[in-house]
């Protein structure tokens, strides 16, 4: 063993040169940071896309149906929860269309009861008033028949 010597060297480097590997590898690091930002941004907007998509198509399906189109289907393939809720959908929809369907057929065989009883009601309606007219002039000939009736007892009684 040697021991420690009385002595040292000293090595001048220029600052650049002693920092050039630190510079390297805080390059290489801020590359990789703002690649990794990049992709997560990229793939962000990729997911972000491939859930707002179909909902955004859901939202116009709805909004359709709202407006009175019940024929209304939406074609969604992808995420589960996403294509039950379009399943979903399509099912109410069928539904829908299928009871406003009923419900047209229901108020237009109303509106022939309706149209058929009031037809009754007028045909009834002018009975009875025919009959009540037939009546006046009956109770008109009566009381012509009454008055002439008396006026003849009139003439008939002596006078005094």
């Amino acid at each position: 063993p040697l021991g420690t010597p009385p002595w040292a060297v000293v090595i001048e480097v220029p600052v650049y040169k002693a920092y050039a590997p630190l510079a390297e590898y805080a390059g290489l690091a801020l590359l990789i940071v703002i690649s990794t930002f990049l992709l997560a941004v990229a793939a962000g907007m990729y997911i972000a896309n491939k859930i707002t998509t179909p909902i955004k198509a859901l939202r116009d399906a709805v909004q359709k149906v709202a407006n009175g189109e019940f024929q209304t289907r939406i074609e969604i393939n992808g995420e589960r929860e996403i294509e039950e809720l379009a399943n979903g959908f399509n099912g109410m929809s069928i539904k829908l269309e299928q009871s406003y369907k009923d419900l047209e057929q229901k108020v237009a065989d109303r509106t022939a009861e309706l149209d058929n009883k009031i037809e009754e009601l007028s045909q009834m309606n002018n009975l009875m008033i025919g009959r009540e007219i037939k009546m006046i002039d009956l109770k008109k000939q009566i009381a012509q028949l009454e008055k002439t009736h008396n006026d003849g007892d009139s003439a008939q009684q002596p006078s005094l």
